[in-house]
């Protein structure tokens, strides 16, 4: 019953998630209620069984979860189309290893390397934007220029920068890994690790 859940209801539901999500929560409340009702279906429970329990016992992650991955697997995807393709060409220039041929007007718009706000929390006062007419007096929030770059955003967790720096700084794998054979027992080796975690 999982699995005719998953091939057949999420693959359907979930189709085209990467162009509307936006963590829209009258959708996501339609989500979580068909995944509710997938749930009782699956492991024959009551009503009043918690949702949180049954998704553990189903191996199901929340719908948010699960429209959050599809999202950032398809902007990881992007990052492997020919670049020729058109997604690729509406990459920002300022995309990991200048992937893109598209420029953002940081003036009006989020870069890709910045999260949207979650709460409206971003606001331009009107006196210090390169365009005051540009938006009405009632939304003066900036947001990101397209769904494409807004998705990238969420892969953006950190500066690209210092994770290029971090990655080339740990290549050398032996300062890494301690690859050895100890001659204590089980037990020892054991009490050993966790005295080095702790």
């Amino acid at each position: 019953m999982r699995q005719l859940y998953i091939a057949c209801t999420c693959s359907v539901a979930d189709y085209g998630v990467p162009i509307w999500w936006a963590g829209q929560k009258g959708l996501l409340d339609k989500y979580q209620k068909l995944q509710n009702q997938a749930l009782r279906k699956i492991l024959g429970t009551f009503r009043s069984s918690p949702i949180r329990a049954m998704e553990v016992e189903a191996s199901l992650p929340p719908p948010a979860i699960r429209l959050d991955k599809l999202c950032r697997s398809y902007i990881l995807r992007t990052i492997d189309f020919n670049n020729q393709h058109a997604i690729k060409k509406r990459l920002p220039r300022t995309f990991f290893l200048n992937q893109g041929n598209f420029d953002i007007d940081t003036s009006r718009f989020l870069d890709w390397s910045t999260p949207a706000p979650q709460n409206n929390a971003l606001i331009i006062d009107r006196e210090h934007r390169a365009d005051p007419d540009y938006r009405s007096t009632s939304s003066n929030t900036r947001k990101h220029p397209s769904q494409l770059i807004r998705l990238l955003s969420m892969v953006a967790f950190r500066p690209w920068p210092h994770l290029v720096h971090s990655l080339c700084a740990a290549l050398d794998l032996d300062d890494l890994i301690d690859i050895t054979i100890s001659d204590l027992s089980k037990a020892g080796q054991a009490i050993t690790h966790k005295n080095q975690i702790h």
